[in-house]
């Protein structure tokens, strides 16, 4: 039975910590809805985002309150639900790089419990995904945006945070033209690996992350020269899991003119065991600059 997101979404015009007034749906995806709302109190458009796991949970009588389905589903519940207050841990811990003051990861404003649920509320940004850019043939600035996605993950890395769900529609243009790293659903702390919740992304995602094994900064570098491969080529890598079961990858350099160096540590970056895989982004970082 397929399922319809708006039967299980907020009623328009619903408000929030008497704040927060839901405007429309605007995204969902396994464990949450994304509304677009307005601030009442600065008057500004922001992010909402509601734990509602749809396979697991419903809305109650009231149209309000988010329960779960049935003592078969508290497990995988609970699991979500951890994984969503980290979520928001993660977001509002950003906030202290000034990668994230500059505007290139998305901008934590608050969250809170309501509704027997958790929100997370963030700036709203207008722009464009660069899997809508690539799929449009738009022009945009190849090297500054491998470059600053790079810096970005080296960033998060530094302070003990895996994104682990790098791809073309986690990154978005603003108008301004500059980047924005979005969605950390599936980020997780050093110290702290959530590797029991985690949907991958088919040609994007590391093979650890469909056997759910340990992730590392390891993780990350794969997802990245992913994304590498697909901006040069205009090809989608088969997904890991079809690689471990012998299913060939074209080699860059079969698709594309690009220099040997640069297919090497591309090839290095996607390395199905993680011990092999390539170790530098900086090294990366600085070969794509003279791309």
């Amino acid at each position: 039975m397929e399922i319809d997101v708006y039967d299980i979404a907020l009623e328009n015009g619903s408000k929030l910590k008497d704040r927060y007034l839901i405007e429309q749906v605007y995204y969902w995806g396994h464990t949450s809805i994304l509304y677009l709302a307005t601030d009442t109190l600065t008057k500004e458009r922001v992010a909402v985002k509601e734990f509602c796991p749809y396979f697991y949970a419903n809305r109650d009588m009231d149209g309000k309150t988010v329960i779960c389905k049935g003592k078969r589903y508290e497990r995988a519940y609970k699991n979500a639900y951890r994984a969503f207050m980290q979520e928001c841990e993660i977001v509002k811990k950003l906030q202290d790089l000034k990668e994230t003051r500059e505007g290139y990861i998305l901008r934590y404003q608050d969250d809170f419990q309501e509704n027997e649920t958790i929100y997370l509320v963030t700036e709203f940004i207008e722009g464009t995904s660069l899997d809508e850019v690539v799929e449009n043939e738009m022009d945009f600035p190849f090297r500054e945006c491998v470059s600053r996605l790079i810096k970005l993950v080296r960033a998060i890395h530094k302070i003990g945070i895996y994104h682990r769900d790098i791809k073309p529609a986690n990154i978005i243009f603003r108008k301004s033209g500059s980047i924005v790293l979005i969605d950390f659903g599936s980020a997780c702390y050093k110290e702290k690996q959530n590797t029991e919740l985690v949907f991958v992304s088919r040609g994007y995602s590391a093979p650890e992350l469909y056997s759910r094994m340990p992730s590392g900064e390891e993780t990350d570098v794969y997802s990245i020269g992913a994304l590498l491969y697909y901006l040069l080529s205009r090809r989608q890598m088969p997904g890991a899991d079809e690689r471990m079961k012998q299913e060939e990858m074209e080699p860059l350099e079969d698709l594309v003119e690009v220099p040997k160096s640069i297919s090497y540590m591309i090839n290095k970056a996607v390395t199905l065991e993680p011990e092999k895989r390539l170790k530098s982004l900086w090294l990366l970082e600085k070969l794509m600059e003279k791309q």
